[in-house]
């Protein structure tokens, strides 16, 4: 595989400082989109190449109350989730009026929500699943209420990691991703958990054992009726019928990963620190190139052309040859 890529200015952000660190980036519309980074949420012009910050206003005051953006969700009405480290969800429209924040104001710590976003996942309701960091919660938008589940310590059939990263959903159960202690099923409608499944011969084991001192950042769903984990000692598959565990080999699958996107053309981009690997649609190896800074988010523009959210340089376009 071979690629290319030109960097978009950041001096508009950054007038003495080519230092970015993006997080997230999401697509608005045919022009704009939305950047979560370490230095604020900023907004994205494709034609003009342009950079602006956002400054967020609450009923005539300014909300934020750090610059560390961590995610970027647009949802089924095109509304913009933002999630701000340690401080809650924001949730506006990007385009007409319409504002609100969501915050933990509970001090009853067994109700609470610890204000800490990593993931969603939208259900037919329009209400979310998010991850935290201390267990899965549940967002009703109308009744306006998180309830959640936290981990109990321990627990063989509850979830016992509190820090929670990886989210996706096959129709039935959420299959989540924790730091340090694999995937972990939920069924939302009986709010039960419970374990993946592994073969019972030496290498299943061997597969499971990997996957309990696993950090898993991110879950996706491909088109042959799986999922891909990945995380930090490498990939696996889990089978959307049985649940079954299996690790993925390629050249480079033992890496760090950090990132996982499938691309129109159903091509799987497998992210660790300083490669991009490539899978068909079946998951055959299709090439790797390297990369001169970490990968954090990539979106698709169009013509193959790809925005790539980057952890030291910014915002790149890039094309990739596979």
């Amino acid at each position: 595989a071979t690629g290319k890529s030109t960097m978009i200015r950041v001096k508009d952000l950054h007038p003495d400082n080519s230092f970015l660190f993006i997080e997230d980036i999401q697509q608005i519309d045919e022009r704009r989109y939305f950047l979560a980074s370490h230095d604020g949420l900023a907004e994205f012009f494709i034609d003009e190449d342009h950079c602006r910050y956002l400054d967020l206003f609450y009923m005539g005051r300014r909300i934020e109350q750090t610059n560390f953006y961590q995610d970027i969700y647009l949802d089924a009405e095109k509304k913009a989730w933002i999630v701000q480290a340690n401080f809650g969800l924001i949730q506006f429209d990007p385009f007409y009026k319409g504002f609100g924040i969501i915050r933990n104001n509970e001090p009853d710590i067994q109700l609470a929500w610890p204000n800490n976003v990593r993931n969603f996942q939208e259900d037919d309701k329009g209400n979310f699943w998010i991850t935290t960091s201390n267990g899965l919660g549940y967002l009703d938008i109308d009744k306006n209420r998180i309830t959640m589940y936290p981990p109990v310590q321990g627990g063989e059939d509850w979830l016992n990691n509190p820090s929670v990263r990886g989210l996706a959903f096959d129709g039935k159960n959420l299959i989540i991703g924790t730091t340090w202690g694999g995937v972990w099923l939920f069924d939302p409608l009986n709010k039960k958990f419970s374990k993946p499944s592994y073969s019972n011969d030496s290498a299943g084991q061997k597969t499971k054992k990997r996957m309990s001192d696993n950090f898993i950042r991110s879950i996706v769903r491909v088109s042959n009726k799986k999922f891909l984990v990945a995380g930090s000692n490498g990939v696996y598959t889990v089978d959307e019928k049985t649940y079954r565990v299996q690790d993925l080999k390629f050249p480079g699958s033992r890496d760090n990963f950090s990132t996982l996107f499938v691309d129109s053309k159903k091509r799987v981009w497998l992210v660790s620190n300083r490669s991009v690997h490539f899978l068909d649609s079946n998951l055959n190896y299709l090439g790797t190139s390297k990369v001169t800074a970490s990968i954090q988010c990539i979106s698709e523009w169009k013509d193959d052309l790809f925005f790539i959210g980057t952890d030291r340089n910014g915002l790149y376009r890039g094309q990739f040859d596979v």
